[in-house]
């Protein structure tokens, strides 16, 4: 069976410590971060 990536294009998370969230989700979560601009 052949796996895909799934792509998430916008997440916006309030949170009251941005560097303990961003350390959970990608930590615990096994999410990843990319900074920059997204393309239209």
């Amino acid at each position: 069976m052949r796996t895909q990536k799934k792509c998430i294009g916008y997440v916006v998370i309030v949170v009251d410590d941005y560097d303990r969230a961003i350390d959970y989700y990608t930590t615990q979560l096994g999410f990843t971060v990319f900074s920059g601009r997204a393309s239209r």
